[in-house]
């Protein structure tokens, strides 16, 4: 396997897990980064309070990091997985990904 793949699917999993674990503890409840969050500041008051809708949400992205982590190690790691369920995932993931940044782009840009 070429280095540089090696190279990046480690990156993108360290870079899922810094992610999802900023990701959790907003969920948990810490003010971890939440002022860097690209959230509207509406929204970013409302995550601060606690807001069941948008906690449930952090959950659901903090799930989407461990799954993101585990596909991009399972692509370099001698572990027993399709590669045409890998390339799936992968595809869904980095839409979904996509997705989610312009949407809040989209937010930004109504300011």
């Amino acid at each position: 396997m070429p280095e540089l793949t090696r190279i990046g699917a480690y990156g993108a999993a360290a870079c899922a897990t810094a992610y999802g674990s900023m990701k959790l503890a907003q969920a948990l409840g810490a003010n971890a980064l939440a002022d860097k969050d690209p959230l509207p500041p509406s929204l970013r008051d409302r995550l601060l309070a606690r807001d069941p809708l948008l906690v449930a949400s952090h959950w659901i992205l903090a799930s989407a990091a461990v799954a993101g982590v585990l596909v991009a190690l399972a692509a370099v790691r001698p572990w027993r997985v399709p590669h045409r369920l890998l390339g799936v995932l992968a595809w869904i993931i980095g839409i979904a990904m996509i997705a989610r940044a312009l949407g809040g782009r989209r937010l930004r840009l109504r300011r």
